[in-house]
């Protein structure tokens, strides 16, 4: 690694290899299809009516109604006003048509990004992120970022789905930063937060609960881990190091956003789409096994990661390369992990996750795993203690060569979706017939013309057609 920073030629490469990889997952992302779910998140309507105004939830509390995304309230913000306002923007540029896969696209790789950043800058312990350090770590982590291909369906941190990267990764980027002040003050004994991130407490502690389902069982299982440390530096007669290095305000701050999660959880029981096809608490956990089997192996994803993180503790261990708090953060993530598992079958079941687990359920590890390897790799490649060196560094370009090859271009995906929009864009009919090759900003095929009520505005608003028209797909 010295070798590495001691030459001025490597680090531009680096930046442009970091922006190459940039640029191939903005092209993989914008490729996707357009998913089911965004014409009634970005109208409000259908299950969803009763959620454009409250943010809290009042209306379930007080009234007993039952509707959609009721404790998700900001990603659907978010999703709805993006889609309003960016297309429109892009349409400066390009055609209207090409503007909504474009912002899919930004979104996606935005999100990519700031997930990349904030886990890099929090394995090398940085506080900004223009440092040479941060990008050695982006570069060990790229390769997990599986955007298509063999290992994506189970390892995608970042969906192909709009929707779905706007309620699982983009909330738990949030929470990273949240998060971040509270390591970095575990992590040195200094315990100042910069006066951006005391702005930023407010609003993320109104913002967390309400975005996304996997927030608030993350934020008790931190917490819920925190009074174990707690408790065990109390009985060991050592000084409690959370209270001894993270600021008062902080840990207000967390206690606040625990109680808010615990509301955010109550208001689910009035999420109608956790009702979906109801299974009994006994038959969800008995499924979770089962699960956890598909998910760790169907692809050689988790097996060759596994491999990697023995290996690399291996080496920690035998040169004693910070063993002692490696092997700490072992433990807490593991811990973390069993907890948050147990805690999954509590969430509700959905059809399409009959076994519980599925990459999205399982992203809070998926992302607990990155950063183990991330933070291992760069700690042994950082030290002058390992004898073979080179030997390991061709290790990791091995092992990073196998994700980066799984990860299989696949640029034009969306394309049967484009071409079915350009059809309708063009057409003088009130009423069209089209070919059911692929859907239509729908889960299944459009059957009947009045149900196409809703991407016939969403075509309107996006300046695709001037006039509303009805479509319909017959099966062949």
């Amino acid at each position: 690694m010295q070798n590495i920073k001691a030459s001025k030629f490597v680090f531009p490469i680096l930046f442009i290899i970091l922006v190459l990889d940039t640029s191939y997952t903005f092209l993989q992302h914008m490729g996707k299809v357009l998913d089911g779910d965004l014409p009634a998140i970005i109208l409000f309507t259908y299950q969803y009516e009763f959620l454009q105004g409250e943010p809290f939830g009042w209306k379930a509390i007080s009234e007993g109604v039952r509707y959609g995304g009721v404790n998700r309230y900001f990603v659907h913000w978010y999703i709805s006003g993006f889609y309003k306002t960016i297309p429109s923007f892009l349409q400066n540029f390009v055609n209207p048509i090409d503007s909504i896969f474009i912002a899919a696209g930004i979104s996606k790789t935005a999100i990519h990004l700031s997930l990349l950043s904030i886990l890099a800058m929090m394995i090398v312990g940085a506080k900004k992120l223009w440092n040479k350090e941060v990008l050695i770590a982006m570069l060990i982590l790229v390769p997990l970022f599986q955007s298509g291909g063999h290992f994506y369906r189970y390892f995608g941190i970042v969906s192909q789905s709009f929707t779905y990267s706007s309620f699982y990764a983009l909330p738990l980027f949030l929470l990273l930063l949240y998060l971040k002040p509270f390591y970095d003050c575990l992590q040195k004994k200094k315990n100042e937060v910069h006066w951006v991130f005391k702005i930023l407490l407010i609003p993320f502690l109104v913002i967390l609960p309400f975005s996304g389902p996997l927030v608030p069982g993350v934020v008790l299982v931190i917490g819920f881990l925190a009074f174990i440390k707690i408790f065990e530096d109390y009985f060991k007669g050592k000084l409690i190091l959370i209270f001894d290095r993270i600021p008062g305000y902080l840990l207000v701050s967390y206690a606040c956003l625990s109680v808010l999660c615990l509301y955010s959880i109550y208001l689910g029981q009035f999420n109608v789409e956790s009702g979906e096809g109801g299974i009994s608490i006994f038959e969800r956990y008995s499924r979770l096994p089962l699960g956890l089997y598909y998910q760790l192996s169907q692809k050689m994803v988790f097996p060759l990661l596994f491999l990697m993180l023995f290996i690399n503790l291996f080496l920690i261990r035998k040169y004693d390369i910070n063993y002692s708090k490696i092997n700490t953060i072992f433990k807490w993530i593991g811990l973390f992990s069993i907890l948050y598992l147990l805690l999954l079958p509590l969430g509700g079941f959905r059809e399409y996750r009959p076994n519980i687990i599925r990459k999205d359920t399982f992203l809070p590890i998926i992302i607990g795993l990155v950063y183990l390897y991330g933070y291992s790799t760069y700690l042994i490649l950082k030290s002058n203690k390992l004898k073979h060196w080179k030997v390991y560094f061709s290790l990791v370009l091995a092992f990073s060569f196998v994700f980066t090859y799984a990860d299989e271009p696949d640029f034009e995906g969306y394309e049967c979706q484009r071409n079915q929009i350009q059809t309708i864009s063009e057409s003088s009919e009130p009423v069209l017939k089209i070919s059911d090759d692929c859907n239509v900003l729908s889960w299944y095929p459009i059957e009947k013309p009045e149900h196409s009520e809703l991407q016939s505005e969403l075509f309107q608003l996006w300046n695709i057609r001037k006039e509303s028209i009805e479509f319909y797909q017959e099966k062949q």
